[in-house]
């Protein structure tokens, strides 16, 4: 009975008390780092590499339905702003959001009392929002080059279907050209209403919301890093984002990482310790006849990072 009252008390510090710490805290909104990835693009895993950095607590999926989005922003699953937007109520927000003025029971889930009394440094994870990297990059001056996880589009479409359903948010997808800046992607959608399976059509979902922001990564000044990198050579992939958005970590506690444990999002518990057989897992088990549709997708999309013959993306198209 006594532990059952600890742990009651210790929740209400977790999520009363230090929700008053924090947002009596000054953040500087440019100062947060920024992960970005698609659902089920592996962000979860690097999350909690990344939370060995002294002193930081998460921001998490603020985007997400749970999360802090005013509804009147008409924002879908996943929002896009032109990035000529000047909106001063879009910048005001998301200021507030890096900063943890506007926060949740949902996006403080990570953060415990202990964090938020020594938090002097936000990560913030975002899935789904690929098309706002342009736009957060013209109208921020980050300090920290944002991090941008890829994973081929074929893992990450059927990780997500194995660990929510084929139509997990397929239906709220139909209703893009509705909402805010999305009439643009009316062709989009009558193309991928043609498609024969839902692996087909949730693919080109994930084209439609990462090809052309792929196409202008060269010109950003963010930091890539593929999944299947951060898969085979994980200690060396850390460094090499630690170096390049200048961010500082113990060499001890860098060295004390198991790199190879499943994150906590692995649902259905089908993470392959051998990284080898976890990149061709996937691959190995489609037909040829259904690769080659998925090839025909990417190459609707222009899409040549990655082809769906291999688990592995094509590197000489972006120069990071």
């Amino acid at each position: 009975m006594r532990f059952h009252y600890r742990t009651i008390i210790n929740n209400y510090l977790n999520k009363k008390v230090s929700s008053l710490i924090l947002q009596r805290k000054r953040f500087n909104a440019n100062d947060v780092i920024i992960v970005f990835a698609e659902a089920r693009g592996g962000s979860t895993w690097l999350m909690e590499i990344l939370m060995k950095i002294p002193n930081v607590c998460i921001n998490w999926e603020p985007l997400h339905f749970s999360g802090v989005v005013p509804n009147e922003f008409n924002f879908s699953v996943k929002p896009y702003i032109y990035k000529e937007d000047r909106s001063t109520n879009f910048i005001s927000f998301f200021k507030d959001v890096h900063t943890l003025k506007i926060s949740n029971k949902w996006t403080r889930k990570y953060i415990t009392l202990y964090s938020a009394i020594n938090c002097n440094q936000i990560i913030t994870k975002y899935v789904n929002a690929s098309l706002l990297i342009p736009w957060f990059m013209e109208n921020f001056e980050f300090r920290h080059k944002p991090i941008i996880l890829l994973r081929h589009p074929i893992d990450t479409t059927i990780s997500h279907i194995k660990a929510f359903g084929k139509n997990k948010g397929y239906l709220d997808e139909l209703e893009y050209s509705s909402l805010v800046h999305n009439k643009k992607f009316k062709k989009d959608f009558d193309y991928i209403n043609g498609l024969s399976s839902i692996l087909e059509k949730r693919i080109a979902f994930w084209c439609m919301n990462n090809s052309n922001t792929i196409q202008k990564l060269n010109d950003l000044d963010v930091c890539v890093v593929f999944y299947s990198d951060l898969l085979i050579n994980p200690k060396k992939e850390i460094k090499n984002i630690l170096k390049n958005s200048n961010l500082k970590i113990n060499e001890k506690d860098l060295d004390s990482m198991n790199f190879r444990k499943a994150s906590k999002t692995n649902f259905k518990g089908d993470f392959i310790n051998d990284p080898l057989k976890q990149l061709n897992k996937n691959f190995k088990n489609l037909e040829k006849e259904k690769k080659d549709r998925i090839q025909k997708i990417f190459d609707y999309y222009d899409l040549k990072l990655y082809s769906a013959y291999s688990p592995l993306p094509k590197k000489e198209y972006i120069n990071n």
